[in-house]
């Protein structure tokens, strides 16, 4: 067996390559710089640094440059207090139009002063494929538009300050309940609102940017108000409102903190009083006479799979489902199948898993969801108990006599391609499945060295949204993998509309893949007991 010299020149290595030599070794000690600067390996799109402007008296912005091929920015970001891996921090905003050449988050409210640390991370989706900038700490020291709170402020406003302070605020929301129950949250409309969200919970306060109890985006605008509508709740006088409000404005996004109501009084002006049953109020019918989700049709399959449903009616634009098995439902909690269904097909909205096996006794537990004419509307703790199969067949003989059409579709319906990993010296990794008509979407999550726990997003949450070379890629470009190292997964496919996963995925590194200057060129190696990297060279 024969070895390069340390000293080899890249013409030389091109004639070693040609020879028949079948099998390279190079130490992984200094000599790697070596390898590096022969294979050529190639700089991969880096998140740029974010550039950070604070402002007097108040507000701050995170930007970036444009280059072509961005289509969303984001920024996560807390105050004075470490991000914990990748959470969505005190800021959590997706920015989607860039101004004036630049990707730029804009918060107008927070008062910062020197010494204040931010700590963040960024996010950007480049070319469909998404990039982020880690471990971001930014200590404010001066103020961008150069005031000191001296007498030349007032005499010569900056502009920052101004917009600061004429910037759009989120409208104050206004709240009305109503009798036996219900309630409704609205703000007006403005030209430029695309988006107006609620997050709120009763009788307790809300911890920060929580979901909360209730949790909705409102995308149409009706009789001039953008309006969330609860219309199952019935609150009492004294009862607390928490809650915030978020509103997406010219393509940015906006929030009001902080939000409290107190019931007093009823906004249909009954209160249980007599006269309330002579002369009914408009709002009071409308409670009454309001949608609601239809009672889901829950059919069982054997030998597997089962199916939710709703009837098809004018105005429903997406129905979705939330269910667990045999395990209660926590609140509003997205559960184990969470999905949303937005194509109607035969007159329903279904939705369709096709590989868990029920047996009888099995319980799913459930909640359903609805957007009719804009606005959301739930069905909550579902609950359904598995006692016989839709397709009548118990397991016996006549199954294989005279196969029923749903456990065909059962068995052949789609399936997540295995995933196909490969990782790369000295740093980074892909997961990919191959391209096939009807794929719309594919998503990787994954963590390295510990197990997922259940569909959590885990440390590489990533959705493609664009095939390249005939495969949906997922590349992550700056992780350390060793020999040993184990990847937890599982990725998710949109197919034809409907959404499919592929669990429980494990992957040991056993070997890298090194591409050269040439993209098609690739060598696979390993690293031996010996810490040496080898290069299977094909003959």
């Amino acid at each position: 067996m024969r070895q390069l010299p340390i000293t080899t020149t890249a013409h030389q290595f091109k004639k070693y390559r040609r020879s028949s030599i079948p099998l390279v070794k190079i130490k992984m000690l200094p000599q790697l710089c070596f390898v590096l600067w022969l294979l050529n390996l190639g700089a991969a799109y880096e998140v740029p640094k974010a550039n950070i402007e604070v402002f007097y008296p108040k507000g701050f912005q995170v930007s970036i440059p444009h280059d072509k091929g961005i289509t969303l920015f984001a920024f996560h970001g807390k105050l004075n207090e470490e991000m914990e891996g990748l959470e969505a921090g005190t800021w959590a905003r997706d920015i989607v139009m860039v101004k004036n050449g630049g990707w730029t988050f804009r918060d107008r409210v927070t008062r910062l002063k020197p010494g204040d640390i931010l700590y963040y991370w960024t996010y950007v989706i480049y070319k469909g494929l998404g990039y982020r900038e880690y471990d971001g700490v930014f200590e404010v020291q001066t103020y961008s538009n150069n005031t000191q709170v001296n007498e030349s402020t007032a005499k010569k406003p900056d502009r920052d300050i101004v917009m600061a302070d004429v910037a759009y605020v989120v409208p104050k929301a206004k709240i009305e309940v109503f009798y036996p129950k219900g309630f409704q949250v609205s703000i007006p409309h403005e030209e430029g609102i695309t988006l107006f969200a609620f997050h709120g919970k009763l009788n307790e306060e809300m911890e920060g940017l929580e979901a909360g109890s209730w949790a909705r985006d409102i995308v149409m605008v009706k009789n001039g108000r953008w309006t969330f509508r609860d219309r199952e709740t019935r609150l009492k006088q004294g009862d607390v409102l928490y809650y915030w409000t978020y509103a997406i404005y010219k393509g940015l996004g906006y929030r009001e903190d902080a939000g409290i109501y107190t019931v007093q009084e009823y906004s249909n002006n009954t209160a249980g009083i007599e006269n309330s049953t002579k002369k009914s109020n408009r709002d009071r019918v409308t409670t009454e006479a309001a949608y609601k989700v239809p009672k889901a049709k829950i059919e069982l399959f054997y030998p597997k799979g089962f199916e939710v449903s709703i009837p098809h009616e004018e105005g429903i634009t997406l129905f979705a489902f939330h269910g667990k098995l045999n395990e209660e439902m926590e609140g509003l909690e997205a559960g184990t199948w969470a999905r949303d269904i937005v194509m109607v097909k035969n007159g329903r909205w279904t939705f369709i898993d096709r590989v868990t096996m029920l047996k009888p006794g099995d319980i799913l537990y459930y909640w359903t969801y609805v957007i009719y004419k804009g606005l959301g509307y739930r069905e909550d703790d579902g609950v359904f108990e598995v006692q016989t199969y839709s397709n009548n067949t118990g397991g016996g003989e006549s199954t294989e006599k005279k196969p029923d059409r749903d456990i065909v579709m059962a068995d052949v319906a789609y399936v997540v391609p295995k995933a196909k990993i490969e990782v790369f010296y000295p740093k980074g990794f892909e997961v990919s499945i191959p391209h096939e008509e009807g794929i719309t979407l594919f998503a990787f999550h994954g963590k390295l060295n510990e197990e997922m726990e259940g569909l959590e997003a885990g440390t590489w949450a990533r959705d493609i949204v664009m095939v390249k070379n005939g495969r949906w890629t997922f590349r992550d470009h700056k992780t350390l993998l060793k020999p040993g190292d184990v990847l937890y997964y599982w990725t998710y496919v949109i197919y034809k509309r409907l959404g499919y996963r592929e669990d429980n995925g494990v992957y040991a590194v056993e070997q890298y893949r090194i591409t050269t200057n040439k993209p098609d060129r690739v060598i696979p190696t390993t690293v031996d007991s010996n810490n040496v990297l080898c290069f299977n060279i094909p003959l």
